[in-house]
């Protein structure tokens, strides 16, 4: 009896050994944790967003949602597992959806494992609001000097609207130019001031800053180019906007003097600096005139290169109007208490350029180089009723 029984639970660890020895295929949950594996973390090739806007390399991870097979093709006997899947993924920013294939094989120590996994096709939308986060990695990829704000502080950026589903942007949305169209979208309102303070506008405040979210999608044929354009989805920057809550800038009605460094000095009194008198009025550059010395005295080179004259031109210097270049032909004016010859040094006629950039002033002119530094920097700022003239300019340098 006892032989019996012997023989009964041996064939029973038999059989249990010879179950285990035969692992099965993977099933969703061992597929889906190998698609985030090390070594096959398919959520690299996605839009990653920072944990906070202060640590850069902390990504918020990704997760496998939801998981579909479509169809597999499992041959135990030779160790294949050929599989087709549909996925959804999130990291509570960015949501995924999109389908692939992966390859399994049977080793006889280690069991199943992923040989091979390939991503098919996908695309991406917002998985919910964009947090500051969003916005403050956006900043550095503002272009537009009118629109860089003054103090970039995480705090000054609050989320007042947003639009994830592209049904519910307002119709009259449609009508704006200055307004993505056809993406969600969303508003943060920024509680400072944009763009330069020494620009020719006085700088708008309480703006409205764009973000729009394009999707991430690869259809298994994406060009280097499309993949280079990349850091153009998910939530991106689109531009800046005014509501009735903002304070607009105006143009500025003053008066400035540039400074430019002079090259040779071969005295103490030869290192008077050259200079430029700018007039902006209405937020226009009006007049230019410009100041120099010879045999240590100064005189007057042009008493005005403005709006009045035919020549007189402004542009854009950039793409954006930040910097103003200014064209002109000079008119040379001599006062009184200047050497009675100036010989050469007369330049009416001659082309006058220079551009405007805020606190810098260059110049091209070639006979200026010579003498004096071709970047100006600014020196003083007043209102335009307390203008110098250049007399009371050169009496205050000589």
């Amino acid at each position: 009896m006892k032989k019996v029984l012997c023989g009964t639970m041996l064939g029973t660890i038999i059989l249990s050994l010879s179950a285990c020895g035969s692992p099965k295929p993977p099933d969703e949950n061992t597929i889906m944790e190998d698609l985030l594996s090390d070594k096959y973390d398919i959520s690299t090739q996605w839009l990653q967003s920072y944990k906070s806007a202060d640590d850069t390399n902390q990504y918020l991870p990704y997760e496998i949602n939801t998981l579909t097979i479509e169809k597999r093709n499992t041959k135990e006997d030779t160790g294949y597992d050929s599989v087709w899947f549909d996925f959804t993924a999130s990291n509570g920013i960015h949501k995924y959806t999109g389908s692939g294939s992966a390859v399994y094989k049977l080793y006889s120590q280690g069991g199943w494992i992923m040989e091979d996994c390939t991503l098919d096709n996908y695309t991406s939308k917002p998985a919910g609001k964009p947090r500051v986060a969003e916005m403050m990695s956006e900043i550095n990829l503002i272009n537009n000097p009118l629109e860089f704000p003054v103090d970039a502080s995480a705090d000054k950026f609050k989320l007042e609207e947003y639009y994830l589903n592209t049904n519910d942007i307002p119709s009259e949305y449609k009508d704006y130019t200055y307004i993505p169209q056809d993406v969600p979208m969303a508003f943060y309102r920024y509680a400072g001031a944009v763009g330069p303070a020494d620009g020719l506008d006085t700088q708008a405040t309480n703006t409205l800053y764009i973000l729009q979210y394009v999707p991430d999608t690869f259809d298994g044929e994406s060009t280097d180019e499309e993949m280079m354009y990349r850091d153009y989805v998910g939530w991106s920057y689109y531009g800046m906007c005014f509501d009735d809550n903002t304070t607009m800038p105006e143009g500025k009605n003053e008066w400035r003097l540039y400074s430019a460094e002079r090259l040779n000095a071969y005295s103490d009194a030869d290192e008077h600096p050259g200079l430029f008198s700018v007039t902006i009025t209405d937020g226009q550059i009006t007049n230019v005139d410009i100041l120099r010395t010879e045999y240590n005295k100064y005189f007057v080179f042009s008493t005005g290169v403005n709006y009045n004259d035919s020549d007189f031109q402004t542009s854009w210097a950039d793409d954006y109007g930040a910097a103003i270049q200014v064209t002109g032909i000079a008119r040379t004016d001599f006062p009184n208490y200047s050497y009675d010859d100036p010989g050469e040094q007369s330049l009416n006629g001659k082309h006058l350029t220079c551009t405007i950039d805020g606190s810098t002033l260059t110049t091209d002119m070639f006979w200026w180089e010579r003498t004096f530094s071709n970047v100006a920097t600014l020196v003083d700022t007043r209102d335009l009723s307390e203008a110098l003239t250049p007399e009371q300019i050169i009496a205050r340098y000589e």
